[in-house]
């Protein structure tokens, strides 16, 4: 028992009580792109250091992390924290002199590395930084000194050759933009590679790799002057992005060769031609090369030169072919740990070399050696010794003082632990300060380390790139405000080749590496030996800006407000479906809405499938979009959609457009959509913003989040993400819990991590769980019953919560079968059960959780008998708990049973309120006919003798059965007198038709109000323009200029049925060249009303 406590003591220290060296003392972060040797001297220090004239330069600490990628694979060893390295410090008096410098050996990010299997030297690159970055430590400690090894005796003879290594690998074309790998020049006919190899003593192994694009195969020759070396066949690609088919190809295969060049001809140019038979769009990529020889182990004062030593006799002696006193050589195989040769006059060095082991040495001149890029000093931080949250937030640096909103409101509303860090934190403690998406999973591994079932939820705040490096140089968009996303090793496959943000939650020690399957004979075989399950949630607000972050946040936060948690539009789910391909869409969304029934009884359907409504001659579809935007305004829990979509919509019949998803306005009520299509949800693109993007960001409607695809997808892997997903919508409590419970049980290699969820994982979901009881109905046991129209119907129910307040009961008709139009020929007629149509909604007392409601349905109803829906939706009286509940053991009959003779139709009251709104009251005695059933018996507004708007999804009940209201906006139309007709029925379709005038006397178009917070702002600032043309199509332009009318900010902007607020975010963080006064302009133009209006003002920008 005392070993295992000892055991347990030594672990739990080691996971509590850890402090980062970060945590105290001054730091200076500095970076270097390529091996070899720095300095930290005089200059450096009087520039970037604090106090520099009191600083001892023995004391100058030289730190590092993990110096290469970081392995994913968790049980690998990596460098924890930062780890001293050894220097060289001339100093002899404890004091700053002019002359004192501080040597270091530092290492590029790449890899170079002896590959026993092709015994030779080989090259990898760093996927996600070409900078590695170093830590200087002033003032605490003596620094560790560089070893200085003695020269041994030996009786062989030095040896003054060792070998040599070089490579050249460009990153420019990302053919897929996707996965890490990059290539170089693209080149048609020819390529000429200058061969500079001095001092070259063997013949020269050069290893290339170059990707042929033809559509047929090439022939690649080789030659040296007119001497030709060899010829190769590149084969061809069956990759074609402008076909339907070929689009979903591998776009190519590698060509690897190795070519011996003679010593003679070590100096030369290289020639590649491409010759191509019957193809005129052709070319090829030059991947890399790489060059290995023997060289005299020469000292260059103007060039460090770094050597191999791969023989495996232990030679101990070595000699320069020349030297003087600033030479310097250092043997650098282990970068933590170099050491330093002690040189004889004669120019030779050595130690008893373990024979087991290649040896890299360098030589440099130390008067010649560079110094390294300050890139910032480094505030004490200490990530590591925090305890475990429930939830974790990674931003940008930029991001944080709204993730910081976000977390406060967290933790005051959901009374959760939440701990925030910026990337630029995380990778300070977890990658050495560079960027490395391993980096934030073993952030979150940390944490879930301390308390496996504390930690839940990873939020990403901050959109993301397949350009780690920003190889394509975007200046539009900061790079610095991204989160990495795990981007796949494949780049080739359309298929195959991924995102995905499920990597940081793959937290178990034998996860992590998530290996893929490879392409033979251009068929991808999938590797399923090692798919690992998500341990936690991770979800990401793909925000690019602080003004998108703003508004993200703002949404987050306002959608748990009790204006919009509460509403019974949250038991409501829509399935969208495509047409064509033999119905396969409409049958999956059928199956689905079945699945989700057996999960939650009480669901709302409305089903739009693309079949049902007419295609227009330009081959879309307006009636099915429309659909889709009643849905999103009437509110709907969940929109799911099953069909072929891109980034910038969803089928080929623009069923949703960008411009449709931009103008959504349903504020109060977001909806989560699950896109089973296409990339619709791509956010690792900078140059375009995806539908998915612009459905979250979209700041007066849209959606609260997406669970959606980033890649081309299956439609069975679709299915299988479908259907876990409905298994488990009751069973979590959270978005995120769901999130990895239809994950993990969908796990199908590689496809399957196409999906991802954008939103915030730690969202709560409502309780799909029956609340209700009903008691009685007609003072008879409620199962079974029949219930016939125009019968009044007395329920009797109680509520789990003893809630007192209000309670809606809904009836929904029995479901039918309805089937499609059967347009194509690839979509024959599909037959299914239509959407649930209401029949019935009243508003009732609830008292300590008890209720008593008369029901009277109407005669507009389904013929026949068959199963219905009753949902109940309570609510207590401060707004603050609400709970749902259903009932469904009952029979509907269209047969009538009228307990009294009815011919009047409604009573209708009709009254304006301000311009804006047109309300009607109506009450009858029988109940009001709500029913979709008879077209002739809608609810009805008749504007103006030309607009029929059907009201019915505008009734909302105040009073039992018997009364209710429909608010009817008004405020877009145009000032002057204006008419309309109300038509309502009653139960027994008695029709009530009522006139009513009114006049609208609107103010001249104007800006009434405008904010801009902060000014005197230092980098970003927000401007609020507020006009008094709430409802109308608006374009805003905006202008600012400085004192000389130099135009510095140009933006344009454009919405529909616009709210009363114009935003804009004004970042002018970095940039030195704008001047502190400037000045604004703002013009507005409302379409609607062909009216203009403008403001100006002063903005102060304090540098």
């Amino acid at each position: 028992m005392r070993l295992l406590f000892c055991f347990f003591m030594i672990i739990s220290i080691g996971l509590h009580g850890q402090k980062s060296v970060l945590s105290e003392g001054e730091w200076i972060k500095v970076s270097v792109r390529k091996s070899g040797t720095y300095k930290i001297d005089y200059t450096f220090l009087k520039k970037n250091a604090s106090n520099f004239k009191t600083i001892d330069p023995q004391k100058i600490r030289v730190f590092v992390g993990n110096i290469k990628s970081l392995p994913q694979n968790n049980s690998s060893e990596r460098t924890k924290d930062l780890r001293q390295i050894p220097v060289l410090i001339n100093d002899l008096n404890r004091k700053l002199d002019i002359n004192d410098q501080i040597l270091f050996y530092a290492e590029s990010p790449h890899e170079e590395f002896f590959d026993s299997f092709s015994s030779r030297i080989r090259h990898k690159l760093n996927a996600y930084s070409d900078e590695n970055f170093y830590f200087i430590n002033i003032g605490k400690e003596d620094a560790i000194k560089i070893e200085t090894l003695p020269t041994t005796q030996s009786n062989s003879s030095p040896i003054q050759v060792l070998t040599y290594f070089t490579y050249e690998e460009k990153e420019r074309k990302n053919l897929l933009s996707s996965g890490r790998n990059w290539f170089g020049e693209f080149f048609y006919n020819n390529y000429s590679l200058n061969l500079t190899n001095p001092d070259a003593q063997s013949d020269i192994r050069l290893n290339m790799s170059i990707l042929g694009m033809g559509r047929s195969d090439q022939t690649l020759n080789l030659k040296i002057g007119e001497e030709s070396i060899t010829n190769l066949t590149l084969p061809k690609s069956f990759y074609n992005s402008a076909d339907n088919y070929a689009r979903y190809n591998r776009v190519s295969n590698h060509t690897d060769f190795e070519l011996n060049i003679p010593k003679s001809k070590a100096n030369a140019n290289l020639e590649l031609s491409l010759s191509t038979a019957g193809s005129a769009n052709a070319g090829a990529y030059m991947d890399y090369y790489e060059i290995q020889y023997e060289r005299n182990i020469t000292y260059n004062p103007t060039e460090a030169i770094k050597y191999w030593y791969l023989k495996k006799s232990r030679e101990t002696t070595f000699r320069l072919n020349r030297m003087d006193k600033n030479t310097e050589v250092w043997l650098v195989d282990n970068a933590f740990k170099p050491s330093r040769f002690s040189l004889k006059n004669d120019g030779t060095f050595g130690e008893d070399l373990n024979d087991s082991e290649t040896k890299q040495i360098i030589v440099f001149d130390k008067e010649s050696v560079e110094t390294p890029t300050f890139i910032e000093k480094v505030a004490n931080q200490s990530i590591i010794d925090h305890n475990t949250p429930n939830l974790l937030i990674v931003y940008p640096e930029k991001f944080r003082a709204e993730a910081e909103r976000l977390m406060i409101f967290k933790k005051q509303t959901q009374n959760i632990d939440v701990l925030g860090f910026s990337t630029k934190e995380i990778y300070n403690e977890f990658s050495s300060g560079k960027l490395d998406p391993t980096a934030i999973r073993d952030f979150c591994r940390h944490f879930w380390l301390k308390d496996k079932t504390k930690l839940k939820h990873l939020l990403l705040i901050g959109d993301a790139t397949f350009d780690y490096k920003n190889n394509n140089e975007i200046g539009y968009v900061d790079t610095k405000n991204f989160v990495p996303t795990y981007q796949s090793r494949e780049s080739l496959e359309p298929i195959y080749s991924f995102s995905s943000d499920d990597y940081f939650g793959f937290l178990e020690d034998h996860e992590g590496d998530w290996s893929e399957g490879f392409s033979q004979k251009n068929i991808w075989i999938s590797n399923r030996d090692n798919d690992h399950t998500m341990d936690i949630a991770v979800g990401r607000l793909p925000a690019k800006t602080l003004f998108e972050a703003k508004g993200l946040i703002s949404k987050i936060i306002n959608y748990q407000n009790a204006e919009i948690k509460n509403g019974d539009w949250k038991t409501k789910i829509a399935y969208v479906a495509d047409n064509r391909d033999y119905n396969i869409h409409q049958q999956d969304a059928e199956s689905l809405s079945q699945l989700s029934k057996s999960a939650y009884g009480g669901f709302q359907l409305e089903k739009i499938y693309l079949d049902q409504f007419p295609i227009s001659t330009n081959n879309t579809a307006p009636k099915a979009t429309e659909a889709i935007d009643n849905v999103l305004r009437n509110g709907s829990f969940l929109v799911n959609y099953n069909g072929h979509g891109s980034e910038d919509g969803w089928a080929n019949e623009k069923l949703l457009t960008i411009a449709d998803i931009q103008n959504f306005r349903n504020p109060t009520k977001l909806p989560i959509f699950f896109t089973a299509t296409c990339q619709f949800g791509k956010f690792d693109n900078p140059a375009l913003v995806s539908g998915a993007e612009l459905a979250l960001l979209n700041p007066s409607g849209g959606c609260i989040a997406l669970l959606t695809t980033t890649r081309p997808v299956y439609s069975s892997t679709n299915e299988r993400i479908n259907s876990a997903f409905y298994n488990n919508i009751s069973n979590a409590k959270t978005l995120g819990e769901l999130f990895v419970l239809t994950k993990n049980q969908s796990i199908e290699g590689e496809i399957n991590r196409n999906f991802s969820l954008l939103g915030d994982p730690s969202q709560l979901l409502p309780e799909f769980k029956n609340h209700v009881e009903l008691l009685k109905v007609n003072d008879k046991q409620p199962n079974g019953q029949v219930l016939k129209a125009l019968e009044k119907i007395q329920v009797v129910g109680k509520t789990e919560k003893k809630i007192t307040g209000k309670i809606k009961v809904t009836v929904f008709d029995k479901p039918t079968q309805d089937v499609t139009l059967g347009t194509f020929g690839d979509g024959p007629k599909f037959s299914y059960y239509s959407s649930e149509k209401k029949l019935f909604e009243g508003l009732y007392a609830i008292n300590h959780g008890e209720f008593m409601a008369q029901i009277i349905l109407p005669k507009d109803q389904a013929f026949g008998s068959g199963k219905g829906l009753m949902t109940f939706y309570a609510i207590n009286e401060d707004s603050t708990e609400n709970i749902y509940g259903y009932f469904n053991d009952f029979i509907l009959s269209h047969q009538t049973k009228a307990e009294s003779e009815d011919n009047t139709g409604p009573e209708v009251k009709i009254s304006q309120n301000s311009n804006e709104l047109i309300i009607f009251e109506i009450f009858d005695e029988n109940g009001i006919n709500i029913s979709d059933f008879d077209a002739n018996h809608k609810m009805q507004i008749v504007l103006d003798d030309t607009l029929i708007i059907v009201a019915n999804e505008l009734y909302t009940p105040s009073q039992s059965a018997y009364q209710g209201f429909v608010n009817f906006y008004v405020g877009n139309l145009t000032s002057g007198k204006h008419k309309l007709k109300f038509i309502v029925y009653d139960s027994h379709n008695n029709k009530t038709e009522k006139s009513f005038e009114f006049n609208i006397e609107k103010p001249e178009f104007a800006i009434v109000n405008y904010l801009n917070y902060p000014n005197p702002f230092s980098n970003y600032t927000n401007l609020i323009f507020k006009h008094n043309r709430l409802g109308n199509d608006i374009l805003a332009h905006l202008m600012v200029y400085d004192i000389f009318g130099k135009t510095i900010v140009d933006y344009q902007k454009s919405c529909k049925n616009c709210e009363e607020k114009i935003e804009f975010g004004l970042d002018f963080e970095g940039k030195t060249d704008i001047p502190s006064q400037l000045y604004y302009k703002i013009n507005l133009l409302s379409v609607s009303e062909n009216e203009t209006t403008q403001s100006s003002g002063r903005l102060i920008f304090w540098k």
